[in-house]
């Protein structure tokens, strides 16, 4: 299969399993919601954002060193360097965590946290994080092997092969949060053992190689800020509202972050799925004019391609957040669709941090990268400190909003980000044109006319779709000379 048939590919079997974890994404929000009570949907949401989070932490850069350096290399090395990291990043993990614990315990944090009447439940969160650690280094090797349609299949079974497990108990209704906990445990153990299946990983030799480790650690480490900033904003954003508020104005809170994520998401998937040939083109090139040129082709489709799905889907889903947070959870979660407008933002302005900084990355500017995400981090924490004591879940929205424009501002400005895009291929107008029609449509659907939030989404997608190949933003023609410009990198 050519490179830019392999790269269609990847992207729609990427999409495919996107499909699957965003139709079964409100659906489990539904389940959990519904099944929970809203304290313990906002302890669960205090649990949860730990397993999502620390696994980025804990595995120190290493899939990012991976996907930058595996490239052209043979595949039994590959495996060989996958065993020594995995084993290596796992003993770390299992170190950290256990001096985590005795550092919360013995200080007393624990015992004034919201947590604290929930012992069992955070000892099963920290062991779903350490099997997740494992998990992601080894999705890594997929990745950086642009097996990315795996890569993407095991996320999906990690985030909802335990929902299985939940669905049986919610007919029998014996869901509780600590049976939650356990079938997530059993989740990501058996994707893990599918993974080793499927990717013949389970021989070799398991020794840790220190040059190896080191390499991956130098490379990994300082993009930390990066890899996990997003993330430790979430957490920040949680655990200062739950400090200063209770564990139910977290569950409002986490569910407004949980749509808004969902649609960060999407963008994720297809900026994600060119990440690695973006990065093959990086290695071993000349760079000449030809080579920039390919990369700015493809880099400006990336972007393209992420801001057409991610932007009106924001909208809309802002315009239709009434029924939709009733139909996902009902009365009782009323109040997160005030916080949505904001949250969405906050996943429209980071899917553009994420594209931006691929580019930094691919040019080697890490330094500028981690400078950035650390000073961003540092504001976050210090805005949210000021303004949720008063202003509760809203502060905690507007200090996401803040930081993120920063941010925006700070590594467009680094990358000087308009001389990489193609603006003949970018089309940003005609962009607009089909999304103010879309809007149009929803507000004269839901607004106006009242409809059912089912047949509301399917016409502000039939106009939006239409709109797009109407206005010429996009085309089979335009597509398929995209992908023709691709550089061969197999």
């Amino acid at each position: 299969m050519t490179t830019p048939s392999r790269i269609v590919s990847q992207v729609v079997w990427s999409y495919v399993s996107w499909g699957l974890s965003f139709i079964t994404g409100p659906l489990s929000v539904a389940l959990l919601t519904r099944s929970l009570s809203i304290r313990e949907f906002g302890i669960f949401s205090l649990l949860v954002i730990l397993i999502r989070v620390l696994p980025r932490v804990l595995s120190l850069g290493v899939p990012t060193y991976m996907t930058r350096t595996f490239p052209g290399r043979p595949l039994p090395e590959l495996r060989q360097v996958l065993h020594c990291l995995v084993l290596a990043v796992s003993l770390a993990s299992l170190l950290a965590l256990v001096g985590g614990v005795a550092l919360v315990w013995t200080t007393g944090l624990f015992g004034r946290s919201e947590l604290r009447s929930y012992a069992g439940e955070t000892l099963l969160s920290l062991l779903a994080v350490q099997l997740s650690v494992a998990l992601v280094v080894v999705r890594g090797f997929f990745y950086a092997n642009r097996q990315i349609a795996l890569s993407h299949l095991l996320s999906l079974l990690d985030e909802r092969l335990w929902l299985l497990l939940v669905v049986v108990a919610f007919l029998l209704d014996r869901v509780t949060l600590f049976g939650l906990l356990l079938f997530w445990n059993v989740g990501t153990a058996c994707t893990i053992s599918i993974a080793v299946f499927t990717g013949g990983l389970a021989g070799g030799r398991w020794r840790l190689d220190w040059t190896v480790v080191r390499t991956a650690l130098t490379y990994g480490v300082p993009l930390l800020p990066f890899l996990a900033g997003f993330g430790t904003m979430w957490i920040v954003d949680r655990y200062i509202l739950s400090l200063f508020h209770s564990a139910t104005a977290v569950a409002r809170f986490s569910l407004a972050q949980s749509i808004s994520l969902m649609v960060a998401a999407i963008g994720a998937v297809f900026h994600g799925a060119l990440f690695p040939y973006l990065s093959a083109s990086r290695v071993g090139e000349t760079r000449d004019a030809q080579s920039e040129l390919q990369y700015q082709r493809v880099f400006t489709l990336s972007t393209k391609y992420t801001a057409l799905i991610v932007v009106p889907l924001a909208i809309g889903v802002f315009v239709v957040r009434g029924p939709l947070v009733e139909a996902l959870s009902g009365q009782s979660y009323a109040s997160a669709e005030e916080l949505l407008g904001g949250m969405l933002l906050v996943a429209v302005l980071n899917s553009a941090i994420q594209i931006i900084v691929q580019d930094l990355m691919l040019r080697d500017a890490t330094r500028t990268v981690t400078t950035v995400f650390v000073a961003a981090l540092a504001a976050h924490v210090g805005i949210s400190l000021m303004l949720v004591p008063r202003y509760g879940a809203e502060g905690s929205v507007i200090a996401g909003i803040v930081t993120h424009v920063v941010m925006l501002v700070a590594v467009g400005w680094c990358a000087r980000v308009f001389r990489v895009l193609d603006p003949n291929l970018l089309r940003p107008a005609r962009i607009c044109l089909a999304t103010c029609a879309m809007f149009v449509a929803l507000v004269l659907a839901s607004v106006v006319g009242g409809w059912p939030l089912a047949a509301v989404v399917l016409t502000g997608g039939g106009v939006y779709a239409a709109s797009l190949l109407l206005s010429g933003a996009v085309g089979v023609a335009e597509i398929g000379r995209a992908w023709r410009t691709t550089p061969d990198l197999s």
